[in-house]
């Protein structure tokens, strides 16, 4: 059902909010570059969607695409600092922190620090 109603959705194609829930769905599948392609979509419509910058950080940090993670921040915090959202901007740091954390790590460090036991 849940498949279904996406392709019924994805025939609406000019309303960002829709298509939002769209790219929450593809998340929720976990269908990241199905979930990229909906959140661009968003922003290509509202480039101002503040919220589909900040999930599309999380999608491109998943695909370890990490060029295009840091380029969603600083639109982030660009945007956000237009409008004085500082929760925005406090979460854009919290991921920049992140990544930059994650970046370099080797392939084992990675492992040693996402999967148990937590050393």
């Amino acid at each position: 059902c849940r498949i279904a109603n996406l392709k019924i959705a994805e025939t609406i194609n000019d309303d960002p909010e829709i298509l939002f829930k769209i790219a929450l769905e593809y998340w929720y599948l976990q269908d990241i570059p199905k979930t990229a392609q909906y959140y661009s979509r968003v922003i290509e419509i509202n480039p101002n969607h503040l919220q589909a910058y900040l999930n599309l950080i999380s999608v491109y940090e998943r695909m370890k695409n990490w060029q295009k993670a840091l380029d969603e921040i600083e639109i982030v915090r660009r945007i956000a600092g237009k409008t004085q959202n500082q929760q925005a901007i406090n979460i854009a740091e919290k991921k920049l922190n992140f990544i930059k954390g994650k970046m370099n790590l080797t392939k084992q460090e990675m492992i040693r620090k996402t999967e148990p036991p937590f050393n």
